[in-house]
């Protein structure tokens, strides 16, 4: 390096001072031959050139070291040049620059050429790196599932991506010149205006629900979010719009308000009541007329409401769904509050409940529809009282005026036989024929009043009614059926009662010969002070075995039975072969009796 570039005679001592503090290359070049008069430390830092290339620069030199070339020609006409160009420093480097070239006038009879070299690499790549996240922020906008578009401070509209163009079916700079209230629908315009001035001036978040006219003309809803755009230092750029056509999902929306409502409706005439059960909680939650859902209840207190063996068949049921996913039906009473008169007023329930997986929660729910059938019930239960009542009419008129007719008929025929025995032998074995005829009729009437009637048309009770059915199955040598009593108190029963007990017990007698092939059959009756029970074992074939597979009518009437007597009628498999047929209800003077005493749970068969 030359002595004279050390010496800084040229220069005040607080301007030297002042570029060796610059963070910007400044060298110095004097005419004639614009030999390198001067370079400050950030100049020798940026270059890296060795002492003798500095000691032979020149201006043209020193020019021919960036990419392009600094073309001084520039500057005829002028005393300054700037130019940003790739400085060379070494083998393959490569630093961005922008260059200052500066004329002086003519100091102490020399001419001077100004450069300054800033160093632009960082502001190239923020550069780079901003038009990349343009970039970016153009190829996410014009594949998103929106409508996109900007503005500058002042509200004008100056971006639109594809999505938009296409849905406005103009191009981008057609979309620039048109207003952007065309194609808002004129009821909407007033309030998308007073939006966004109001977001211009408060530059917050925003959204709004409008209707545009799509470029064939029809109108869609679209849901804008509206957001202010600010820079690092927090300086307002402008607006950032996006809209989501929401027109289907609100039709959808719609739709589904509308089957809602009359989902409600339809709920509502047929009785019926939806609820949910979560078994993790123990909480049984109904749906309201709203569609929300009330305060959870505990399990224990929503079974309370069913009074009788129906609860622990209804808690069993409950299990079965929970643990196995087994679909529950079961029709119960539900006992209501207590009336003026001291009596609680009930009602009859139809519940049907299947197992639901929530997989967003990952827990499983229990939903069920529970349906008033109290109408229904209460008419069925009419019905089979004025049959039951005209059954037992017609057996008591077959038993009391056709069989006391024809006992007197035989008895008649008994005297004439024997006035006949000295007239004419002949005539007296045709008597006596007759005789027997009227007898076996009387046994019919007896048999007919006994079916229409079989419980109290002799004065007895259902025990020996029972006693009676089992006489007539028996069958010497090939069926035996076993009758017994516990307790006592089957006497007074209520007729209607003991009929369908009776009827219950006679139609599992039937199956057990008709469908179980048995052999044996064991009847078991046990009356206690508030609570029956009767039992039929066989020892037939089974329910399984039986060929018989589809139910038919008897069951379900035995179960309608035991359902109208507020009781629980189990058929299961007995022990060690053959069914089990279980009948277990309250005793009850009437059949529109309550029954809200304690009852033991319906035994378990195997």
């Amino acid at each position: 390096m030359p002595s004279r570039l050390d010496r800084d005679h040229d220069l005040h001592a607080a301007e030297h001072v002042a570029l060796q503090c610059v963070p910007s290359a400044v060298l110095v070049f004097a005419a004639p031959d614009m030999d390198l008069e001067y370079c400050n430390p950030a100049a020798k830092s940026l270059f890296r050139l060795a002492a003798a290339q500095w000691s032979r620069m020149t201006l043209v030199r020193f020019c021919r070291r960036f990419r392009p070339a600094i073309d001084l020609s520039a500057m005829s006409g002028s005393r300054e040049l700037q130019q940003e160009a790739q400085l060379m420093p070494g083998e393959g480097d490569r630093v961005a620059t922008r260059i200052s070239v500066r004329q002086t006038g003519q100091h102490r009879g020399a001419r001077r050429v100004v450069v300054v070299v800033r160093d632009i690499t960082e502001r190239e790549q923020v550069v780079t790196a901003l038009r990349a996240s343009e970039s970016r922020f153009r190829h996410l906008a014009d594949h998103a599932p929106a409508l996109v578009w900007t503005t500058d401070p002042e509200g004008r509209r100056n971006y639109f991506n594809q999505p938009w163009l296409e849905f406005t079916g103009r191009d981008f700079q057609a979309e620039l010149r048109t207003d952007w209230s065309d194609g808002v629908h004129p009821d909407d315009v007033e309030r998308c205006n007073r939006l966004f001035k109001r977001l211009l001036v408060r530059r917050v978040p925003a959204s709004l629900q409008y209707r545009r006219r799509r470029h064939d003309g029809e109108w869609r809803w679209l849901r804008v979010n509206v957001a202010p755009h600010w820079d690092g230092a927090r300086h307002f750029l402008g607006l950032v719009g996006t809209c989501t056509d929401v027109t289907d999902l609100l039709e959808a929306k719609h739709s589904a308000e509308i089957t809602s409502e009359k989902l409600r409706l339809a709920l509502q005439a047929a009785g019926l009541v939806p609820w949910q059960l979560n078994p993790a909680s123990g909480l049984v939650q109904t749906q309201q007329a709203t569609g929300e859902l009330s305060v959870g209840v505990p399990l224990a207190s929503w079974l309370a409401r069913i009074p009788g063996p129906a609860r622990a068949a209804m808690r069993a049921k409950l299990e079965a769904l929970t643990e196995r996913g087994v679909e529950l039906v079961h029709e119960h009473r539900i006992a209501g509050r207590r009336g003026v008169a001291g009596r609680s007023a009930e009602s009859y329930q139809r519940t049907v409940a299947r197992q639901y997986v929530d997989r967003t929660r990952g827990e499983a729910l229990i939903l069920g529809v529970s349906q008033d059938v109290t109408e229904q019930r209460e008419l069925e239960r009419r019905m089979l009282e004025i049959s039951t009542a005209e059954q037992r009419r017609i057996g008591g008129d077959l038993h009391d005026s056709v069989g006391q007719d024809l006992t007197g008929i035989g008895l008649l025929l008994m005297q004439c036989t024997t006035h006949a025995r000295a007239v004419s032998p002949s005539l007296e074995l045709e008597l006596r024929e007759i005789v027997q005829h009227v007898q076996r009729t009387l046994e019919s009437v007896r048999g007919l009043a006994f079916g229409l009637c079989p419980v109290g048309v002799d004065g007895g009770g259902l025990g020996e009614s029972l006693q009676r059915l089992a006489a007539r199955y028996a069958i010497a040598n090939t069926w035996r059926c076993s009758v017994e009593t516990i307790g006592s108190g089957d006497s007074q029963l209520d007729k209607d009662v003991a009929t369908h007990v009776f009827m219950i017990a006679q139609e599992a007698l039937a199956n057990a010969v008709r469908h179980g092939h048995a052999t044996v059959a064991r009847v078991r009756l046990e009356v206690g002070a508030d609570h029956m029970v009767l039992t039929v074992d066989d020892n037939g074939v089974g329910m399984s075995n039986s060929r018989s597979r589809r139910p038919g009518i008897g069951l379900e009437l035995m179960r309608y039975r035991a359902r109208l007597l507020g009781g629980v009628l189990n058929i299961g498999p007995g022990q060690p072969t053959g069914t089990r047929v279980e009948l277990v209800l309250p005793v009850l003077r009437d059949i529109g009796a309550t029954a809200a005493m304690p009852l033991p749970a319906p035994r378990r068969t195997a």
